[in-house]
């Protein structure tokens, strides 16, 4: 049952981890294991009775408590979630692999700072517990776990030559170890052997069906090979197997983006979003499916307000907030007031042309047309000698406010800087997480 489970192969490992629990009910250390499984198949109810059945037994009270708080997160029980998080990092300090968890809670109750301060302890040790007969089967794997071991040390260090040698070596004594051949693929991958890198996930699929991080890759492998919609079908088996899975909604909303199907889009990307809140690549055209499409206005709201406090660091989203602001029919959204206040204050920071632009329109929004074409005209005699490409445009708005009107929202909003990004797969196979990677 262990090697099932630490090879990936979770449904078997279940399995066997039940037939063992009917051999030996009383082996405490078995029911955290069986509990584990549960939670990765997604089964909460059974994963939860099994975590508290034993969540007071000397020594399992860390990884106990760690599983009982996944579950309280999934479910969306936050403040139980921070709770049981934060006594499972009492009983175990060096689980590091708790914090990234109990930064998400925290970062779901606006608790940011603490989320951030969280973020910064993250790491891949989860809780540890005394199980002496898997103590014993691990002395049997030592040697291919030395291999692993050399192959990550090599990742870290880019050498992607080395670490895919190192994670030949370890599965030549340990083959059906599902997670390593899937990170064995990656560094084949890195190093230009994509037939290599597309072989071993077919191995690793063929071991282990509803890996999704294997359906994932494979999916990008495919749609960079040209087969988008084969790597939709991959995509699509991931997300069945993983719900939650961000990159699979990601690459998928990416070509509904591209294809104009926006609405789809939108799904995905919020999906992808709700898994790993901080993708500002996601992001970016999430917010534009959403005006594409006429999302409800307190929808889009919500959004790009998240958006703004979330990313700092990125003025589109305060650029196309104070847009929405001036320049919107819905009067709902219609805020000229604090349009108006939010303009003067980017132009206070930094006076920008973008910046100017949307002063202008603040001004023409609560009819002071006279300020506006003052600003706009300040502004023409600049772009003409040192942006002459933007002439055209910017004459435009002029003229309206010249008339004591304002121009259509659609030929403000630059929607090609809210576009999906460029097919990256490189950047999938190096950087996305693997839980485990061997």
């Amino acid at each position: 049952a262990w090697l099932a489970d630490t090879n990936g192969r979770t449904r078997l490992a279940l399995e066997r981890y039940e037939h063992a629990h009917t051999l030996k009910p009383g082996y405490k250390a078995l029911t955290v294991r069986m509990g584990n499984v549960l939670l990765d198949l997604n089964e909460l109810d059974r994963a939860q009775a099994a975590f508290e059945q034993v969540v007071s037994a000397t020594g399992l009270e860390a990884g106990s408590l760690y599983g009982l708080g996944q579950i309280a997160l999934l479910q969306r029980e936050y403040d139980m979630a921070i709770d049981l998080f934060s006594r499972a990092l009492e009983y175990d300090p060096a689980a590091s692999r708790i914090h990234y968890p109990l930064a998400q809670a925290l970062r779901a109750t606006q608790r940011n700072e603490a989320a951030k301060a969280q973020l910064a302890l993250r790491g891949n040790q989860p809780p540890t517990f005394r199980d002496p007969q898997i103590e014993s089967l691990e002395a049997l794997k030592i040697g291919s776990r030395i291999h692993f071991i050399q192959a990550m040390k090599a990742i870290k260090q880019q050498d992607y030559t080395a670490a895919s040698e190192a994670f030949a070596q370890g599965l030549a004594g340990e083959p059906d170890n599902v997670l390593a051949r899937i990170s064995y693929a990656r560094t084949l991958y890195l190093i230009d052997n994509r037939n290599g890198a597309r072989q071993a996930l077919e191995v690793a699929l063929a071991l282990q069906q509803d890996n999704s991080l294997g359906l994932f890759l494979l999916g990008i492998l495919t749609e960079e090979q040209g087969d988008a919609d084969e790597a939709a079908v991959y995509y699509r088996r991931a997300i069945r197997h993983t719900p939650d899975h961000a990159g699979a909604h990601f690459f998928l909303a990416n070509q509904y983006f591209r294809q104009g199907n926006y609405t789809a889009a939108a799904q995905h990307y919020a999906s992808s979003i709700k898994g790993e809140p901080d993708n500002l690549g996601a992001t970016i055209p999430y917010i534009a499916t959403l005006q594409l499409t006429h999302a409800p206005a307190a929808r889009l709201i919500t959004e790009l307000d998240t958006a703004v406090e979330r990313f700092p660091e990125y003025s589109g989203f305060r650029y196309l907030q104070i847009l929405l602001q001036a320049g919107s029919r819905d009067a709902a959204i219609h805020d000229p007031e604090t349009a108006l206040q939010n303009a003067q204050q980017l132009n206070d920071q930094q006076r920008l042309p973008p910046h100017q632009e949307l002063l202008a329109l603040a001004c023409a929004a609560i009819g002071d047309y006279a300020q506006a074409t003052v600003i706009q005209e300040d502004l023409l005699a600049y772009v003409r000698q040192s942006m002459p490409a933007e002439e055209g445009r910017v004459a435009q708005a002029l003229a309206y406010y010249q008339d004591k009107t304002q121009p259509p929202l659609d030929e403000l909003i630059n929607y090609a800087a809210l576009q999906a990004p460029a097919f990256n797969a490189s950047a999938a196979f190096r950087d996305y997480p693997a839980s485990r990677p061997y």
